[in-house]
């Protein structure tokens, strides 16, 4: 079980960290993106869209969850991926910024 949450992780990492830069290059560096602008980067980058919730709650705003009727149910799957990136690997803070972090989304290397 340990390996497979390895690899897991890492997939994670690596979907997180292009789609950032892929956001800040199509839309500029913000606080929080829309569900829309996520999906369509996730498309244009021609990403698995296996991790789109959690990239919907990582970069997306409350307001924007609750339009898009996202649920944090949602992301129940990725066992405590929540807290690692949300609070701290990709530099997010409690608004739902994830933005400009070091290492894991924002621009580290894996």
């Amino acid at each position: 079980m340990e390996i497979k949450n390895y690899f897991k992780g890492r997939a994670i990492k690596k979907f997180m960290a292009k789609l950032s830069q892929g956001l800040q290059s199509r839309y500029g560096s913000s606080e929080s993106y829309t569900v829309g602008q996520v999906q369509k980067t996730v498309d244009a980058l021609k990403l698995n869209s296996k991790y789109i919730d959690f990239a919907i709650f990582v970069f997306c705003d409350p307001e924007e969850h609750k339009k898009s009727g996202f649920h944090l149910e949602k992301i129940n799957k990725y066992e405590g991926y929540a807290d690692k990136f949300f609070y701290g690997a990709c530099g997010a803070s409690s608004c739902g910024s994830s933005i400009g972090g070091e290492g894991s989304c924002g621009g580290g290397s894996d």
